[in-house]
């Protein structure tokens, strides 16, 4: 019986392989109803930033923490930035800002039976308000209005007790981005019944990830994430996912 001995040639195949780039690390806080480990995915604004870096084809992690956490982790370098943050001048001195993710209007929040009485900033004048310590008002002209006792303003621990006052008479105003009020509202006092929500837009706010002034990569940062951000630009999604109503 004959054999047939047939010749192998082993080849090695070498593959160039390289490690699969780390996902961009970013830090959101809880902002009902825009952001929050308890809102679907993340909240709007978390499924929008997500959104934003995959269509540049960036792969993200977005880590949940108190807002104060949230910026200590940017400024010790364990996430790459946070969002989303409006600007402000002590912000400004520690960190760069994005591009606007998104706008939001504010508006004037009043007692029921007060409808229209607020037509305009110069219908404050007088009038009383609420804010968190350490909050702004959100439009710098206000602020500057409470600075020189045009407005009163009056303090709280948490913007849940700015309702109740409000709903109580206490005080004659509260401002902020409908949003925003319509779900802390719902929370508080139940349903919008006892509040109107103004139609005139005070002031229009800008929310941005904000990244460590100090980061040596800062610039390569912010250029990917504002190229993330203009990948939102015409699409449908990008006003509707914030301004969802809850």
């Amino acid at each position: 019986m004959r054999r047939w001995v047939v010749p192998v040639t082993t080849g090695v195949l070498l593959a160039a392989t390289g490690a699969a780039a780390d996902p961009i690390r970013l830090v959101t806080g809880t902002w009902a109803p825009f952001t929050g480990r308890e809102q679907p995915g993340g909240g709007p604004v978390t499924r929008l930033v997500r959104t934003a870096y995959e269509r540049a084809g960036h792969e993200v992690k977005v880590v949940y923490r108190p807002w104060k956490r949230a910026e200590q982790a940017v400024r010790r370098g364990t996430t790459e930035a946070a969002f989303p943050y409006t600007r402000n001048g002590a912000r400004q001195e520690r960190y760069v800002y994005s591009d606007p993710i998104f706008t939001l209007p504010i508006v004037p929040m009043t007692r029921a039976g007060d409808a229209g009485r607020i037509t305009s900033l110069a219908d404050m004048r007088g009038l009383h308000t609420c804010a968190p310590q350490g909050w702004s008002l959100g439009i710098a002209k206000l602020d500057r209005m409470a600075a020189d006792g045009t407005i009163h303003v009056q303090r709280t621990r948490a913007y849940a007790q700015c309702l109740k006052l409000l709903d109580r008479g206490r005080i004659d105003f509260l401002v902020g981005e409908p949003p925003r009020l319509r779900d802390q509202v719902k929370r508080v006092l139940g349903d919008m019944a006892p509040v109107h929500l103004g139609d005139v837009v005070l002031s229009r706010s800008s929310f941005h990830l904000i990244f460590d002034k100090t980061d040596p990569n800062v610039t390569e940062a912010v250029a990917r994430a504002n190229a993330a951000i203009a990948t939102l630009d015409g699409s449908t999604e990008y006003r509707s996912r914030v301004e969802e109503k809850p």
